[in-house]
Formats: C-alpha cells, structure tokens, sequence
C-alpha cells in the first residue's frame, strides 16, 4: 500500500528498484524437521522487469494501480543439488484499477483481510502499522491510515471507541475515490494479545519444558510489542490449557458447511495458514512462550481439477496440488476438496474443468485426514 506522485501523461514503460530478492525451499529432512533453505539472496540491486499490457493514462487527481509479482517467471530452482542452476528475475505487472463504489476484491479496489497494530486511533478512523512480508526479519512495519464510518463492521471490538493504540487488527478497506481507504471491516483475533504471528505451520513437536504439543510457524508477518521490533523468521508455541482455536473473523457461514467443520489442535496439519497470539515478550530461543489464541485463516492453493461434483447447495471441486505446494513439501495430503458456496467470489472468466488449473482461497479443515476447505474466492489456476 504505497502513495507516490506521478505526473499526468501517457506512459508505455515502467522500472522498479529491489534492494533484494529471495525465495526458500521447503521440505523435511529424513529425521522428520522441517528444513527451509534460503535461495538465491540477493540484497543488491536485482535486474527487473514491469510489462504494461496496455499504456497506462495517469490522469485525474487521485487513481489506483495494480502491480502484480508474476510468480512462474520470477524465479527457479531446478535442482536442489546444483545451487548454482537457480534464478531471480523479480517481473511484475502494472494495471490500472477501476476502483468501484462497492468493491468485493483488489481487481476493483478491495483490500481482504489486512493485519496491523494501532498507533493512533479516533472516532474517525486509525493509523495501523503494517508488517511487511517480505523477509520478516529485515524490513520494518509501514503505517498507513484508514477512515470508519456507520458502515463499518466491528466483530470482537464493540465500537470504534475501543480502538486504541497498540491493540492488532485484521481488517477488510476499499480504496475511495479520492485515494483514501475507508476501513469497511475491524475485528480483533484477541482483545488482550501483544504479539501475533502469521504464517504456514511447519510442524507439531512436543515442548520439553512443558510436555505440551508445540506449534512451530513459518513466519509471514510478524507483529506486536515484541515481533514488531525484533521479527523472527520462524516462532514455536506451546499449547498451554487456557489456550483457545477459533477461525478467522473475516469467514463468515462455516457452520452451513457439508461437512463437520471444526478446528482445533488435533486438526492442525503442516502447510496450514495459522495466527497464534501470545502475550508479554519473552527471550525467543531459550523457551517457547504459550499461545492465547490459534485461529485459522485464510489461504490460496492452487491445483489440477480431478473432480467436481455437489453437495448441499455448494459445488464441490478436488484440487491436486502440485509437488511444489507446501502442505505437499511438508509431507501432507496432495490434495485439497474446496467446497465453494453461492456466496463465493467467482472471479475466474472460464467455467473450471476436470483437467484444468483453478486458484482457490479459503480456511482448509483437516477432515481425519482429507483437507476440506471453505472456499470463500476462485480464481484463474496458475501454471505450476
């Protein structure tokens, strides 16, 4: 979420500057841990490409553009025993966005499920700091502001009034036509946490100072007293008796779904999307704090449709992930049943087929083993 000034015209190319560039790879090793090696760092000045698909007219006073990291060609690995034979070559797309007056994804001007920690905070509206998620440990928050109104939905905060600075949110915004992002949802995964952490479960162990299950993250983002000025890669959380599962605020109707779904610790498994908060900061490395709160959140596979079918008023498609997906990297299942409801966001152009890719968003459930997910977007699949 970046502001920049840009004079009006016409303009046919675009640049960006990285400062560095990386990506991991993910898998466990024959003693069962979770090994993630870091590829391919570059924390120099990385060639780059932005394509323009069409010329971009920058006009009007205020205007929103889109600009796309294009996975498949930014990079590659073809074999963990050559290092030598990887490749970054960071390339984006810029597109213009037509912001509309009442948006449901980032192609029209809707920012879904956004995490900050307040810094200021008034009848108006609030200041959130927003972690970056590219290295974690080596870039620091942005804050950007956000406008509420009588619109704007609260789920485990009562009002405005009870934001206040250093409380952390998950939050829904649209742009506004005059630039300004209007907070369209508020909630809070826990009223009285201090840190929160975001990020794909690595692995289950047992903690040896508790004997309790420990989670162990791979961090995305990283925020609170804590993990805001000392974000760690990875974090390990025992699960403590006061510790409680929940799902993601922002998904709503689970319980319409055609199959039982619940979570808790028994129905975590390794590539599924977490957030675990916990309290006052500790010396990470020498014990594991405890965890308030476990919620499940969102997430994005994509797959090859081996089947469709319907259940209950919801359309019904089996995914095969491909090997590179990290639920599959992390030895789980290789595939994913996404149970999408009439009240999904569709926003892929073609019906889907058995044979063809198709991109699904959604909370995945472990269902005794088979991964169940609440599908809440579809999109174009995306070559692997």
């Amino acid at each position: 979420l970046l502001t920049v000034s840009v004079p009006q015209g016409v303009y046919t190319s675009a640049t960006i500057n990285i400062f560095a560039a990386s990506f991991t790879f993910l898998d466990i090793l024959a003693n069962g841990v979770a090994n993630t090696d870091l590829v391919g760092l570059q924390e120099v000045a990385v060639p780059s490409t932005i394509s323009l698909p069409q010329p971009i007219t920058i006009t009007g006073s205020s205007m929103a553009l889109n600009l796309d990291l294009l996975l498949p060609q930014s990079g590659s690995y073809p074999s963990r025993t050559s290092a030598s034979s990887y490749a970054v070559t960071p390339t984006f797309a810029l597109s213009p966005v037509s912001v509309s007056q009442a948006p449901d994804s980032a192609r029209d001007g809707k920012l879904i499920g956004l995490n900050g920690i307040l810094t200021q905070a008034s009848s108006l509206g609030f200041t959130a700091n927003l972690p970056d998620s590219s290295l974690p440990s080596r870039i620091g928050n942005q804050p950007v502001s956000f406008l509420v109104d009588s619109s704007t939905v609260y789920q485990g905060i009562g009002s405005a009034s009870a934001l206040t600075p250093g409380l952390l949110v998950n939050f829904d915004a649209a742009i506004q036509p005059d630039g300004s992002l209007l907070a369209t949802r508020v909630a809070s995964l826990d009223i009285g946490a201090q840190n929160v952490m975001i990020g794909q479960l690595m692995l289950t162990d047992t903690d040896v100072q508790n004997g309790t299950p420990r989670l162990l993250l791979n961090a995305a983002e990283n925020l609170g007293t804590y993990l805001s000025t000392s974000p760690p890669d990875a974090g390990a959380y025992y699960i403590a008796g006061a510790t409680s599962f929940q799902t993601a605020p922002g998904v709503t109707g689970v319980q319409s779904l055609p199959f039982p779904a619940s979570f808790s610790e028994v129905g975590t498994f390794p590539g599924q999307m977490l957030a675990v908060t916990f309290g006052a900061p500790v010396t990470m490395g020498t014990t594991s704090p405890p965890a308030r709160t476990v919620t499940l959140m969102p997430q994005t596979v994509d797959g090859t449709v081996t089947a469709i079918t319907s259940q209950g008023g919801f359309t019904v498609y089996t995914l095969a992930l491909d090997e590179s997906d990290n639920i599959v990297g992390l030895g789980g299942p290789s595939s994913v049943t996404a149970y999408v409801g009439p009240d999904a966001l569709l926003l892929n152009s073609a019906a889907p087929a058995v044979g063809g890719l198709l991109r699904c968003t959604g909370l995945i459930f472990n269902d005794k083993g088979t991964l169940r997910m609440d599908c809440t977007q579809v999109d174009e699949g995306v070559p692997f």
